[in-house]
């Protein structure tokens, strides 16, 4: 594990032309005789190229064949491998780096439903409550009465009023119509009155086990907000919106790949199994462009006889269960040992389950030899989850190589931290977070905590395998702006945040690259350019080691490459 999840930058290497011996290697085959000269089917020439491997060597040329890399050297060495038939770039000088890994998110599931689901956030054109209304209204316009309306992507911080909308509100755009209003990081639903009725919940209703309905503090009327299990206590009980026919899901999700490759993407790795369908079709029409892991149930791994390992193949392959602990940074939600500051109700987040049930639930994925993603955010969460895997550590001992997962894993203090070291877990953090919502933390957390949020640094010197991701659609995925507020930690308002963890760039790039790889078990398959690995990698348009800092979120991207194939260009 320490030969991938190193702290500072090597001295690069000129030439790493190695070829032959390993050629059989490369082409995944043992059989196979070499009877003529090797030819590349792809070849990239004149770059400065960022391998990310163990020395974190810089070369300056790589040839591909049959989707993986065959040789890595000089641009003279490589040339020797160019045939008739092979492609050729000449990057011109330009920076290369491995094919960058979103290591969670919601990317499918969000393509899938954009016709379904009303965008209400800023970038949709909300600026306020009335211009939220409006698109209730617009929505309600064309469908009958009684239709469920849902939105999504709401975020009361960049609304002029600076709060959520009340179901009242809601009242008044959409009367006839159950309304649902989910914030942008989830976890955290508003609904008009008619929603409420459909559901038969009243002031009277208690809250429920992991849930919490927001009440007016001194009449007790709900106003709206939902928590957690009182979401889907309201959910269940509304008409469905309908799904899209395969062929528009299958539509949005080629789309929406090709922009993911337009951010410099070559692996998602997804959370929830929704798309495989329309993923595993795409790939029979060869339009699958993007490599795409995701989260399967116990049951269904079990019966196809999964390990820790996950199943499936270079690009589709479901890895492992996923598992909810407490709600989301950016609604202020988590579960945390100290309470909210924003709020004057003692608020310390919401816990949706128990410690015995958290226990449960792994201990069925480890009884089965499943690798568990945990959602698990505020400190007061990860106090219970580490007890729980302390304790599974304890029942199966023979399971050494397993990398559970810890998703989000934001609120660590030191404590904290040594206690993951300790236990070999694999924390994956918000990485645009400290950028996109950073403006809204400071008075929900405190100066305080934010010194050990997203705790990268803190991490890294611990010698703890840190990823990063977006939680697509919890915040925008392109890895360039999780770049800008990782190194910097400022954010987009001008503001510093959390200054004490700031990282260098080669250490993002670790965990967008090889750090993903390696807690999915892909290290041997993806996360840097290396012999015998795959041939995806992102032509840049500028040099992002040495760019200002301040400039990263700029960065071009000008190809991306994915098994040697060029699946975008600028």
């Amino acid at each position: 594990m320490g030969k991938y999840f190193k702290h500072g930058c090597g001295s690069p290497t000129k030439g790493l032309f190695i070829l032959a011996t390993i050629l059989i290697l490369a082409l995944g085959t043992t059989s196979m005789a070499l009877a003529g000269p090797v030819v590349a089917d792809f070849v990239l020439l004149n770059g400065k190229v960022v391998t990310v491997d163990s020395n974190d060597s810089i070369v300056q040329a790589v040839a591909v064949k049959s989707g993986k890399i065959i040789a890595l050297g000089t641009s003279s060495e490589i040339r020797s491998l160019v045939g008739a038939e092979t492609r050729v770039i000449d990057v011109r000088g330009r920076t290369v780096i491995p094919g960058l890994l979103d290591s969670h998110g919601h990317h499918a599931r969000t393509a899938m439903r954009a016709g379904r689901s009303v965008d209400v956030s800023q970038e949709a054109g909300v600026d306020n409550i009335a211009d939220l209304q409006e698109k209730i209204r617009a929505r309600a316009a064309t469908i009958p009465k009684g239709a469920r309306i849902s939105c999504s992507k709401e975020d009361d911080f960049k609304l002029a009023e600076k709060r959520h909308p009340t179901r009242w509100e809601l009242d008044e755009a959409a009367p006839d119509n159950p309304v649902s209003v989910s914030t942008v990081g989830g976890h955290f639903t508003i609904y008009n009155s008619l929603a409420f009725e459909l559901a038969g919940i009243t002031k009277d209703t208690p809250d429920p086990e992991g849930g919490k309905f927001e009440r007016d503090p001194v009449t007790g009327e709900l106003t709206g907000g939902t928590h957690e299990t009182a979401r889907r206590m309201v959910s269940n009980s509304l008409p469905s919106v309908p799904d899209l026919p395969m062929e528009i899901q299958m539509a949005a999700l080629k789309a929406a790949m090709l922009d993911w490759s337009r951010n410099g993407l070559t692996t998602i790795y997804n959370s929830g199994s929704g798309a495989l369908s329309a993923m595993t079709s795409l790939r029979r029409q060869g339009e699958q462009i993007v490599r795409f892991r995701t989260n399967g149930s116990i049951d269904a791994l079990s019966a196809l006889g999964a390990d820790a390992r996950g199943i499936g193949d270079e690009w589709i392959k479901v890895v492992g269960s996923k598992h909810l602990m407490d709600g989301a940074c950016s609604a202020r939600t988590l579960y945390m040992r100290e309470p909210f500051l924003h709020r004057d109700d003692d608020f310390y987040g919401v816990l949706t389950k128990t410690k015995g049930q958290i226990f449960e639930e792994l201990d069925r994925a480890w009884a089965a030899g499943i690798r568990t993603s945990t959602h698990s955010n505020g400190d007061a969460a990860l106090d219970i989850y580490l007890d729980v895997i302390e304790e599974l550590q304890k029942r199966y001992p023979e399971q050494t190589d397993r990398r559970d997962i810890i998703i989000h894993c934001t609120v660590t203090p030191p404590d904290i931290v040594a206690r993951i070291a300790s236990l070999g877990l694999f924390p994956t953090i918000f990485g645009a977070y400290p950028w996109y919502h950073g403006d809204k933390l400071a008075p929900a957390y405190g100066e305080k905590r934010l010194e050990y949020m997203f705790a990268v640094r803190s991490f890294i010197d611990a010698g703890v395998g840190v990823s990063a991701h977006s939680d697509y659609s919890a915040s925008p995925y392109p890895p360039l702006m999780a770049f800008q507020g990782l190194v910097n930690r400022v954010t987009s308002g001008g503001k510093p945040t959390g200054q004490s963890q700031k990282i260098s760039v080669m250490e993002c790039l670790r965990l967008y690259t090889i750090n993903a790889a390696y807690m999915y078990h892909d290290e041997d398959i993806l996360g840097s350019l290396e012999i015998g690995k795959y041939g995806d990698m992102v032509v840049l348009g500028e040099d992002i080691l040495t760019v200002p800092t301040m400039t990263l979120i700029d960065v071009p991207i000008d190809i991306t490459i994915v098994g040697g194939e060029i699946v975008f260009k600028r």
